[in-house]
């Protein structure tokens, strides 16, 4: 059985080492995922032409870039991708921003395993 790849896409390293982990607990309780990670958008772009990306987290920080702009390349170039957006604000306004975005949903931080598992689930 293929193992779905997923990119994640944070500014903050220790945000994206505890993605990580969540996804590999994840895989006890459902399948295992193979998973890619970076701090630039541009590197996330690159991902998303070298592999076969199923699913990207990104959060609105990034390195060279917003989110909000990864998320509009992405939609532009590989539409059928879905995006979970992953933010430490969560307002009114963020919530109409990612459904405005295009991306398919957001994830509060702190992670919690199961609110990604449901997310993950509802768009894989």
């Amino acid at each position: 059985m293929k193992k779905p790849t997923v990119l994640i896409a944070d500014a903050d390293e220790h945000s994206r080492i505890l993605l990580e982990e969540t996804f590999q607990m994840m895989a006890q309780y459902s399948k295992n995922y193979h998973l890619l990670s970076t701090s630039s958008g541009k590197a996330a772009i690159n991902f998303c032409h070298e592999y076969n990306i199923e699913l990207i987290f990104t959060e609105i920080k990034l390195k060279d870039m917003d989110g909000w702009q990864l998320i509009n390349k992405i939609n532009e170039l590989f539409p059928s991708t879905p995006i979970i957006v992953q933010t430490a604000v969560v307002t009114d306004d963020i919530a109409q921003m990612v459904r405005e975005s295009g991306a398919d949903s957001y994830v509060a931080k702190p992670i919690d395993i199961y609110e990604v598992q449901t997310k993950v689930q509802l768009v894989l």
